[in-house]
């Protein structure tokens, strides 16, 4: 039996597992970077996405903002998918963060989201909050068929969740850091996206 009619007998019946890059590639494909703004304002490296907004007063600013796309083969089949994940603001004489942030890791088109926004920190799956999480804290995530285990606690989906009702193989993480001041005179904070490696079982 070759190893591509093994492959896909695997699949059929479960049993193989991948490790998957974040944000490089990997002997199983690439992720497509797009940067928007000032290029130079942000920046994607294995594992970390990074946006910048610099405000050097009176009223001029830089920043840029990054998302990374790719798609996992059947991953909505997966017994498991595990990472870590991090998120934090680093600022430097920031008064007020008055254009919000905004960075996540979406897996399964948007079925499954972990994100840090102005307006919240949590994970979603079919857009049900699961938990809550907080900012500078690395945390393992795994997420299974029916369940969420969050540094090994465990969370039930709603009933009737589950991850292969998706319709998407997508996933796609983005950083971006909006406005910041203070007062007129220079200011900048930066958002950070840590993504560990991902590990699916299937």
């Amino acid at each position: 039996m070759n190893s591509k009619i093994y492959n896909i007998s695997k699949f059929s019946t479960g049993g193989i597992k991948r490790t998957y890059s974040a944000f490089v590639a990997d002997e199983f494909g690439d992720w497509e970077i797009l940067k928007k703004g000032t290029s130079s304002y942000s920046s994607a490296k294995k594992n970390e996405l990074r946006a910048n907004f610099t405000h050097v007063g009176n009223g001029a600013h830089f920043s840029g903002n990054v998302t990374a796309t790719r798609t996992i083969q059947k991953l909505k089949r997966a017994k498991s998918i595990n990472f870590t994940f991090r998120s934090y603001r680093s600022p430097n004489n920031v008064w007020t963060y008055s254009g919000g942030w905004n960075g996540y890791i979406y897996l399964l088109g948007e079925y499954v989201k972990v994100q840090y926004k102005n307006s919240g920190y949590n994970i979603t799956v079919n857009e049900n909050v699961i938990c809550e999480l907080s900012e500078k804290v690395t945390y393992d995530i795994t997420f299974k068929q029916n369940c969420l285990y969050l540094d090994g606690v465990k969370y039930t989906y709603p009933e009737g969740t589950r991850l292969s009702n998706a319709t998407s193989d997508i996933c796609s993480a983005y950083s971006y850091m909006g406005l910041v001041y203070a007062g007129g005179y220079a200011s900048a904070a930066s958002l950070y996206v840590l993504v560990g490696d991902i590990c699916v079982k299937w």
